[in-house]
């Protein structure tokens, strides 16, 4: 629950509201399980706290269970931690992580409205509560400006959408 907490408060969407309805989920055909957005009376009651995930025994919110979350039919006494390679792959490739990871480029672009430096100052400042070393803000320049080049050649994107895609 930890970490897409952890998330949904970097990317800004966090909704700290105490109380209320559970979240609903709904399984998918590919056997993975989200938030059933539908049916919440407004957008922003699903991405509240995971406590409020509805739990039920057949249906775990997918990037809740990769990260260890207790099976709900039996009691847990102690939390179990495993470091699996399912959860790497959760974080890179899961729908959630992408969603918000735009949601954050969105807060880092308002934050810093087109300067580079100043955007990646802010993403380390709001993710890891710190300034960048001069190395990793040079990395992150890189990274920047690779990925730009690559939206300008693979995709046809013009230099403001390349470097919008890039952040």
């Amino acid at each position: 629950e930890i970490v897409r907490d952890a998330v949904l408060a970097t990317s800004g969407g966090l909704l700290r509201t105490l109380g209320g309805e559970p979240i609903p989920v709904k399984p998918n055909s590919d056997g993975s399980v989200e938030i059933d957005r539908s049916k919440v009376a407004l957008p922003a009651l699903a991405d509240r706290r995971s406590l409020y995930v509805f739990a039920r025994r057949n249906y775990q919110l997918t990037e809740l269970g990769v990260f260890d979350q207790p099976a709900v039919a039996t009691n847990c006494m102690a939390r179990t931690s495993s470091a699996v390679v399912s959860q790497s792959l959760a974080l890179l490739n899961g729908r959630f992580v992408f969603d918000e990871s735009e949601r954050f480029a969105a807060r880092l672009r308002q934050l810093a409205p087109g300067d580079e430096r100043k955007q990646i100052e802010a993403a380390f400042e709001i993710a890891f509560g710190r300034e960048p070393t001069d190395e990793e803000a040079q990395l992150g320049h890189d990274l920047m400006t690779r990925q730009a080049k690559r939206y300008r050649e693979q995709e046809s994107k013009n230099d403001d959408e390349a470097a919008r895609t890039a952040l």
